[in-house]
């Protein structure tokens, strides 16, 4: 099941960085990361709703939230710096650079794994 998922999120992944550079043409970087990320934060809510998993909010520890914490910052740094390279650069180029993400994830996992 995970290599099905992990192709939606591939086919969904482009056609997101399509739809970001062509978003992209007349607005502020910041402001079109600001309002994907609200609409995105809906989603997520109406996802939770759905398949109740509010419910489990209380099973969540601390090492959860620190963790929760850190991926937030470098999802917001992440797409911060994506959302600026997309406004100024070719889309293929940008997605060819972000995939270097799976090279360098390759290397910490050796390196302290």
């Amino acid at each position: 099941m995970w290599v099905i998922f992990g192709l939606l999120s591939a086919l969904f992944s482009a056609l997101m960085s399509i739809s970001i550079k062509t978003g992209l043409k007349e607005m502020n970087p910041i402001l079109s990361l600001f309002t994907r990320t609200f609409i995105v934060t809906i989603f997520c809510f109406i996802a939770c709703l759905i398949n109740k998993s509010y419910k489990d909010m209380s099973k969540v520890v601390m090492v959860n939230w620190k963790g929760i914490l850190l991926t937030s910052v470098f999802t917001f740094l992440t797409w911060l710096f994506y959302f600026f390279a997309m406004k100024t650069g070719s889309a293929h180029k940008v997605m060819a650079l972000d995939k270097l993400s799976i090279i360098i994830t390759i290397i910490y996992m050796v390196l302290f794994s």
